[in-house]
C-alpha cells in the first residue's frame, strides 16, 4: 500500500476504544510493574496497541454484522489468548501470531477469539471460515494497515513531509489581512500542532533499550484506526447517533421546536457531556505540554534523588492519562446510548463525539511516550543504585582492609621489655 493509494481513515467507535481499554488493562497485573515485578511482559503494550486498536475495531465490525447471533460487547476468549501471548506462553493451535513478524495474522486471530468460548469452540452458529470470510469481507483495510507495519514506513514520510512544506508555503505566502483575528488564530493553532509534531519527532530518536517498540507504536498512531461504520454502519454515520435517522427526521420536520421529555433529558445529557468535553480541552492540553517537559529533561545517572523524583512525576502524568482516558471513554459511551434525539442535538452529540475522538488520540500518544520515559528513568536509577551499592561495597572494603592491616602491625609489634627495678 503505498502513499497515494493509502486511503483517508476515520475514528474508532466508542465499543472499539471499550475493547481497547479492557485488553490494555492486562499490562497493569502487578507481575508487570514496578521494581517488585514477577516477570517482564513478552509483548510491550506501546509495541502493539496499534494492532490492538485495528483488532477492535474489526471486532465491533464483526458484532454489527452478527447482530442477534453474538451478544454485543461480550469478547469471548480474547483476553484469555492476550494474556498467554504477553506472558509468553501458549504456542498452540489457539495461540496468537507473532506481532512482530505477522501483524495482520494477529489482528485476525484477537478478532476471532472476541467470538471464542473458554474451550476454545466458536459461538453458537459461528465457524472460524465464517469469521475469516467477514473478516477478509469487511476488515480488509484493518488487515492490510496491520500489514503495512513490516515495510519500511520511509517513502511514505517523504512524501507526507513535501505535502507539509507545499502547504506552509502556501499559507506563508498569503499573510492574514491586518485585523483578521481569526486567520491569526487559525496560523497559531497551525504553529502549536506543527511544534507538536516536531517533539513528536524527537523522541522516536531518543536511544534506549525499548526505543524501537515505541518508535512502532508512535508511528501508527500518527494515522487514525479504520472506521468500521464506513463498510458496517452507515445508517448510524447518517443519523448521527447510531439508529436510523429517517423516522426522527419526519418527526422534526413535523415539529421542529418541539421536544418530548425524553429528548429533553438527552439533551441535556448531551449538554452536561459537550461542556465536560470542552472542560477536558485545556486538562489534555496541559498533560501534552507536561510530557514534553518531562521528555527533555535529562538527569544524570548519578543523581538518585533527582531521578526519583522525576520518575514520581512521571507516574503521576501517567495516572492522569489512565484517569482521562476512562473519563472520555465513559463520555463517548455514553452518547453513544443516546437515541431518539432531535436533529440540532444529533449534531452537537455527533460534534463533541469528533472532540473526544481527538482528546482520546491525544492521551493515547502522551501514554506511549510516558510510557517509553518510565522505562528510561527506571534503568538509569537501578544503575544508579547499582553504582551507590558498589561505592558503599567499596567502602566497606576499604574500612575493613584498614582494620585487618591496623591488626597485623599491632601483632607484628613486640611488647616492649619491662625496666629492671634497682636493688635495695
Amino acid at each position: 500500500m503505498d502513499a497515494e493509494s493509502f486511503n483517508a481513515l476515520g475514528p474508532m467507535p466508542p465499543a472499539a476504544w471499550e475493547l481497547v481499554s479492557l485488553w490494555s488493562e492486562v499490562w497493569d497485573a502487578p507481575r508487570f510493574r514496578g521494581r517488585e515485578r514477577v516477570q517482564h511482559a513478552a509483548l510491550s503494550r506501546e509495541a502493539i496497541s496499534p494492532l490492538l486498536k485495528l483488532a477492535a475495531s474489526c471486532v465491533v465490525a464483526l458484532q454489527q454484522q452478527l447482530k442477534g447471533t453474538v451478544q454485543h460487547g461480550a469478547y469471548g476468549a480474547s483476553r484469555e489468548l492476550l494474556v498467554a501471548a504477553i506472558d509468553g506462553g501458549e504456542n498452540g493451535p489457539r495461540a496468537l501470531a507473532d506481532p512482530h513478524g505477522r501483524p495482520a495474522d494477529f489482528v485476525r486471530a484477537l478478532s476471532k477469539a472476541a467470538f471464542m468460548t473458554g474451550d476454545g469452540e466458536y459461538s453458537e452458529g459461528l465457524s472460524e471460515s465464517q469469521l475469516d470470510q467477514l473478516l477478509d469481507q469487511l476488515c480488509a483495510s484493518q488487515l492490510e494497515q496491520a500489514a503495512s507495519l513490516v515495510r519500511d514506513p520511509s517513502a511514505r514520510l517523504r512524501v507526507a513531509m513535501e505535502k507539509l512544506q507545499a502547504a506552509v508555503e502556501e499559507v506563508l505566502a498569503s499573510p492574514p489581512e491586518e485585523g483578521d483575528l481569526a486567520a491569526v488564530a487559525q496560523r497559531l493553532m497551525l504553529v502549536q500542532r506543527l511544534e507538536r509534531a516536531a517533539e513528536d519527532a524527537s523522541a522516536m530518536l531518543v536511544k534506549d533499550n525499548s526505543s524501537t517498540e515505541v518508535e512502532s507504536s508512535q508511528a501508527v498512531d500518527t494515522v487514525d484506526t479504520v472506521d468500521t461504520t464506513e463498510s458496517t454502519m452507515e445508517p448510524m454515520e447518517e443519523s448521527g447517533d447510531g439508529h436510523n435517522g429517517h423516522a426522527e427526521d419526519a418527526e422534526d420536520k413535523e415539529n421542529p421546536l418541539k421536544r418530548t421529555k425524553s429528548q429533553v433529558a438527552a439533551k441535556l445529557k448531551v449538554q452536561k457531556v459537550k461542556e465536560h468535553q470542552e472542560n477536558m480541552l485545556k486538562e489534555v492540553y496541559d498533560l501534552s505540554r507536561t510530557t514534553s517537559a518531562l521528555s527533555k529533561r535529562d538527569v544524570d545517572v548519578d543523581e538518585s534523588e533527582k531521578l526519583r523524583a522525576e520518575l514520581a512525576a512521571v507516574e503521576e502524568a501517567r495516572k492522569k492519562a489512565r484517569n482521562f482516558g476512562e473519563d472520555l471513554l465513559e463520555d463517548m459511551m455514553a452518547l453513544d446510548n443516546l437515541s431518539g434525539l432531535a436533529a440540532e442535538d444529533r449534531s452537537t452529540r455527533k460534534a463533541t463525539l469528533s472532540g473526544i475522538e481527538g482528546l482520546l488520540q491525544d492521551v493515547d500518544t502522551a501514554k506511549s511516550r510516558l510510557a517509553m520515559l518510565h522505562r528510561q528513568l527506571e534503568g538509569k536509577l537501578h544503575k544508579a543504585e547499582d553504582l551507590a551499592s558498589k561505592k558503599r561495597q567499596a567502602k566497606e572494603l576499604a574500612k575493613l582492609a584498614a582494620n585487618a592491616k591496623a591488626r597485623s602491625n599491632a601483632e607484628a609489634t613486640p611488647e616492649a621489655e619491662p625496666t629492671p627495678q634497682a636493688t635495695q
